[in-house]
């Protein structure tokens, strides 16, 4: 009954399953049911289960007919048999019928169901087959690209099994909403960064991974997604209210997984701030002189579109933007004066050498303001880029330093986070103690750099 490609049982009502025991009981024909077939032939690897059947289609049919016979489900209060309308069978159960009106209880016993054996030996021609008997009904993307062929779909399966998603997510995971959320983080690990999320898009990710080095690279990703999620399952509480949007979750994902380690302990705090925060100003409209809630507004805007790419960077940027401002004031706070800042910096351990690493290289796109701006810097010779937000987060540790090197001169100009009041962190080189634009003058990157934060 658990075949991977099925969707979740337990869809229907029990009025739903009621209405079918109706229909069986009246004599109307019911759709045909699909089963892998097993009992033939030398033994198959797909039957992981040792089992002589599996469901390909008619899994709800089969828990209704069979919650009947165990007395799970009544027949509805308005039901009418139709070759006898004066019996009052409303309400009763097949132990009832049994019991009391063995007759009727025989024509459920000896209905036909015609069931459809089928026989493959790969999972392709079963997946197929489910979602093309499938296509008219109202399954949802993920149920779909659950059944789809390939790497991509067990993946996503594995990735849904994580203790996080177990311990952790609050909404509910009917029609697939925790293989949704599964295949949008596997997607922006695998490209490196938040992407479009649609339908469509993902249908294209998950059916795509054909070739080995795709594949490789999807493996990488999932082992990446695992290792965030593993973090994500230490900074949430169980079913947190925080986890209780579908929507939220691939955000939330992208940003937990750009955090220093050092500043996990307090992601969920800033998180429950700014939750609060954003319910508070709900009633204010976009244009409302403050800086701050016009940011809620903003959020709250991108939140309607939740799989579009500009929401997904949008709402990335002001949930990072807001905590780094959020983490200075803590700082701020937590140091009574300048005597105090200057024993805090003058406490940090030189970098060793080889944690200094050379950029050579940026990448520009377009933010969600349609305004042009650096989005990684890389070496194009090690083959590796950062976000930038990834990259001054490992600066702002002082356990690595970032270089550029000047082609004449061969001299080192490095890298500093820049932070002003009222805007987000930046960037800037300097030597022989004085700021210069050698960031400015990069080449730009290859596209096949591998992103590693």
């Amino acid at each position: 009954m658990e075949p991977p490609y099925q969707r979740r049982g337990r869809l229907w009502s029990q009025t739903d399953k009621a209405y079918l025991i109706d229909s069986i009981l009246n004599g109307f024909d019911i759709p045909k049911l699909y089963m892998a077939d097993f009992t033939v032939g030398e033994g198959s690897s797909l039957n992981k289960s040792k089992l002589p059947y599996a469901i390909i289609d008619g899994k709800q049919r089969l828990e209704a007919i069979f919650d009947f016979f165990q007395n799970k489900v009544v027949l509805n209060q308005d039901f009418v048999y139709l070759p006898n309308p004066e019996l009052k069978l409303g309400g009763l159960s097949y132990k009832d019928l049994y019991s009391n009106y063995y007759e009727v209880a025989e024509v459920f016993e000896v209905f036909p169901l015609t069931i459809m054996s089928v026989h493959a030996s790969t999972e392709e021609p079963i997946n197929e087959l489910f979602v093309r008997l499938n296509r008219n009904k109202p399954l949802t993307g993920a149920e779909i690209r659950n059944a789809m062929s390939g790497p991509a779909p067990a993946i996503i399966r594995t990735i849904r099994e994580h203790d996080f998603f177990a311990n952790n997510v609050a909404f509910p995971f009917t029609r697939g909403a925790d293989l949704n959320a599964a295949a949008k983080i596997l997607q922006f690990e695998f490209e490196g960064k938040p992407v479009d999320t649609k339908k469509k898009v993902l249908d294209n990710f998950v059916s795509s991974i054909k070739l080995t080095e795709r594949r490789d690279h999807l493996e990488l990703a999932a082992r990446r997604v695992n290792e965030n999620l593993t973090v994500m399952s230490e900074i949430f509480l169980p079913k947190d209210k925080l986890l209780s949007s579908g929507g939220l979750l691939p955000v939330y994902y992208w940003f937990c997984r750009n955090q220093l380690e050092e500043n996990y302990y307090l992601v969920r705090e800033f998180l429950v701030q700014f939750e609060n925060e954003r319910k508070g100003v709900r009633s204010i409209t976009a244009d409302h002189a403050d800086k701050a809630v016009a940011t809620f507004v903003k959020f709250d805007n991108y939140n309607r579109s939740t799989n579009d790419l500009v929401s997904h960077q949008g709402r990335f940027e002001i949930l990072q933007g807001l905590f780094y401002e959020w983490l200075e004031t803590r700082r701020a706070h937590s140091l009574t004066d300048e005597t105090s800042k200057s024993a805090a910096h003058k406490s940090r351990k030189p970098i060793p050498e080889d944690m200094h690493f050379e950029i050579n290289c940026m990448k520009t796109g377009i933010n969600h303001a349609g305004i042009k701006q650096i989005t990684h810097y890389g070496n194009s010779t090690a083959k590796w880029s950062l976000t930038v937000s990834s990259l001054i987060a490992r600066i702002d540790t002082g356990n690595e330093a970032y270089y550029i090197t000047d082609r004449v001169t061969g001299k080192r100009s490095y890298l500093a986070v820049i932070r002003e009041t009222n805007k987000n962190p930046y960037l800037k080189s300097y030597a022989d103690n004085s700021w210069n634009e050698n960031l400015d003058k990069l080449a730009t990157c290859d596209d096949d750099l591998r992103v590693i934060g």
